[in-house]
């Protein structure tokens, strides 16, 4: 799962062009971590 996470973008321009709306973005962020989360308990 590691090698996932550190293909992530991490340049916040690239998260502002793929969410524009900061909510959006906070949304897509804590779901994309809480399924990260979850397949890293199923392991």
């Amino acid at each position: 799962m590691k090698g996932n996470v550190a293909a992530l973008p991490c340049d916040p321009a690239v998260w502002r062009n793929l969410c524009a709306d900061g909510e959006d973005l906070a949304r897509h962020a804590r779901a994309h971590i809480e399924s990260l989360l979850h397949a890293s308990r199923l392991r």
